[in-house]
């Protein structure tokens, strides 16, 4: 247990003395009580039959989705929250709300073990209504957690718990496409609730698996367009009809996109002819339709297709974390490019420029700088880090490479402006997770940096993902927004909570069932407290010492007999992030923008008004483009005007922002 833990345990004991049952029987019955798993939509908990390899049927455990919304209700905070979001985005028969399933895989235990029993696959949902707090990891609900020891055994796979899993939303009698009324005790009302499945987001190794397509290891590696072909395959040079595009195409416009009714057609077309052909014949068939036959996947259930609007194609996104971070564009980019410029910098130099960096709160407090990353890096190694980390390095890098711009010979800056370019892409994604952003700018950058890449490092640097991050912006288009999956790598530290502490992973099923209890009854307590932050919270706030009140209470002119409250603090929460003092800010009032250095955080009552969020810096004078000189002079401004904070180094006497 973290210290963390341990403090909230010592507290809690303090408030409430010790509990006087502590038995492991004790603690299952009081668990099953908080859960009331019967409700008025039917159990909380339930099973979902698929067909076993061996003959027979297996029953999952999975955790009903319109039950779990039911029991979640009952708290107040997340009651409210919806009644509101229902009132201004009122579902209907003809404009239904949008649930989105996510799945990964999980590891949790020792992820050096040979043969690991608790490694499993997990599935989430949640609302595409909930727009911009879909950040948000309360959000998204569990629905599903399978080992893949079992998936293993199952007819199908992936795909067909998946499948099933995504009719928990639509069995009789409350199938959410008819509309289900959904009572709101906490906010006292009642609304009509219609939706259906309109987003499936993952990455491409789940993708994959859900729909049985043969992916980046198939003649057609995206599920999403029908005319790409892997360049390395060469069949574009052999299409008379030029309609074949190679992967290694920069033009999302040459890009046919793939429609579901002809994904369906070749499903069955595979369904007719596998008793027909020989199993060369077929495994050929196969390849050249990118589909891997799968009678018991999702693609070959006529009802689950009723599930999807408009179908399977275009409601699949890919998830930009994996596309760009794990293994994806970043990371091979950064590779390609410290070979390319190695006779002016070496990565020992980046990592040394990197010691020097100061780092905001947001990041050190979480350790993902990723300042060692370049340690121990290899020529044609791609960065190694993870993705938070490469979150924080991709704008230090490129401060990196303007430092050293007029040693580059014309071969060494076409690997440089490959990755400004990608810096392009990334600056818009990341702007997107919180802020309204036009696709045609993320289209515009993409295909910018594609065209760089393809230049600079030529079709072998086109793997896979890097077609892949073409498809963004019709995503963005098509969805309205971009999930960020790094809220789902938050979600997945509640599992492995659980599932790292249950000793006994046996192989009976009933190992899962205890583990949706837990991760749902967690779930019904965060919601009891559930706060999107939307605001400044202060963290560790103490009174303020008499000097400062006086300060603030000459500053704002309050009058002698004002009853006045004023907490102070060196770090909050603004924008859903972390600013504590000496972190490096952009301010911005709604007209004018400048960069500051952070103090202070203040809270203020007077009377009965308030509070009134403030924050106390000290504006930074500008030199040049990012550089700026220290000032003292301190200033008093409303919190809401903070909405970054930066990496530093210093440039002499100077401060460079890295933006």
């Amino acid at each position: 247990m973290s210290q963390k833990g341990v403090i909230a345990v010592l507290k809690s004991i303090r408030e409430h003395g010790m509990p006087k049952h502590v038995s492991r029987s004790t603690l299952k019955r009081t668990r099953e009580r908080e859960l009331d798993s019967d409700t008025a939509y039917g159990p909380l908990f339930a099973t979902i039959e698929v067909e076993a390899k061996q003959g027979g049927k297996k029953k999952i455990p999975v955790v009903a989705p319109l039950p779990l919304l039911a029991n979640l209700v009952q708290a107040a905070p997340f009651a409210l929250f919806l009644d509101n979001l229902m009132s201004e985005k009122v579902p209907t028969v003809s404009k239904k709300w949008k649930i989105c399933l996510y799945c990964d895989e999980v590891l949790p235990g020792n992820a050096l073990k040979p043969t690991n029993d608790r490694k499993l696959v997990a599935f989430y949902w949640s609302f595409m209504e909930y727009g911009k707090f879909l950040y948000n990891e309360q959000l998204w609900m569990h629905i599903c957690s399978l080992r893949t020891c079992h998936i293993k055994n199952i007819e199908g796979g992936y795909s067909a718990v998946f499948k099933h899993v995504a009719g928990l939303f639509f069995g009789a009698p409350y199938d959410l496409r008819h509309g289900v009324q959904l009572h709101l005790p906490a906010a006292g009302t009642s609304r009509f609730l219609f939706a259906e499945i309109g987003g499936i987001v993952s990455d491409e190794a789940a993708l994959k698996q859900l729909w049985s397509n043969k992916g980046s290891s198939g003649s057609l590696p995206c599920f999403l367009c029908q005319n790409v072909v892997a360049h390395s395959s060469g069949l574009d040079l052999h299409d008379s009809t030029g309609t074949l595009v190679p992967s290694c195409t920069t033009k999302y416009g040459q890009c046919i996109p793939n429609r579901s009714q002809a994904v369906l057609e070749k499903a069955r077309m595979l369904s007719t002819q596998h008793p027909v052909l020989g199993v060369g014949e077929f495994k050929t068939l196969e390849q050249s339709v990118g589909l891997t036959f799968n009678p018991q996947g999702a693609l070959w259930d006529a009802n689950f297709q009723t599930y999807l609007n408009p179908g399977c194609v275009e409601v699949t996104g890919f998830d930009f974390m994996h596309v760009f971070f794990v293994g994806g564009c970043w990371n091979t980019e950064v590779g390609y490019l410290l070979d390319g410029i190695t006779r002016v910098v070496k990565p020992s130099d980046l990592h040394s420029f990197l010691q020097t960096i100061k780092w905001p709160a947001r990041v050190s407090s979480r350790a993902t700088s990723g300042k060692k990353a370049f340690q121990k890096h290899t020529s044609g190694d791609a960065a190694k880090c993870s993705a938070s980390e490469g979150i924080s390095l991709y704008p230090c890098l490129r401060s990196f490479l303007t430092l050293h711009m007029a040693q580059f010979d014309a071969s060494e800056m076409r690997a440089v402006n490959s990755y400004l370019a990608l810096c392009k892409v990334l600056d818009i994604l990341l702007e997107a997770r919180f802020k309204t952003v036009d696709p045609a700018q993320l289209l515009a950058a993409s295909e910018a940096f594609l065209a760089h890449r393809l230049v600079s490092h030529g079709v072998k640097a086109f793997q896979p993902k890097v077609h892949y991050s073409l498809h963004m912006s019709e995503q963005l288009r098509r969805m309205g927004l971009l999930i960020s999956c790094w809220t789902h790598e938050r979600k997945h530290r509640e599992l492995k909570k659980f599932a790292n502490n249950m000793m006994s992973a046996q192989v009976s099923l009933a190992w899962e069932r205890s583990l949706l209890e837990e991760l749902v009854l967690m779930a019904k307590c965060q919601l009891m407290e559930f706060d999107l932050k939307t605001g400044v919270e202060l963290i560790n706030a103490q009174p303020a010492d008499r000097q400062l009140t006086q300060h603030v209470w000459s500053h704002f002119g309050l009058p002698l007999d004002a009853n006045t409250e004023l907490t102070v603090s060196e770090g909050a929460l603004i924008h859903h992030q972390l600013f504590c003092k000496k972190d490096v800010v952009l301010c911005d009032d709604g007209t004018n923008r400048f960069v500051a250095e952070l103090w202070l955080h203040m809270q203020l009552k007077v009377n009965n008004d308030g509070p009134f969020d403030m924050s106390v810096v000290s504006a930074l004078e500008s030199v040049s483009s990012n550089v700026y000189r220290m000032c003292t002079d301190l200033s008093i401004i409303p919190s809401s005007w903070i909405h970054k904070s930066f990496p530093t180094f210093m440039t002499g006497t100077n401060v460079q922002v890295i933006p």
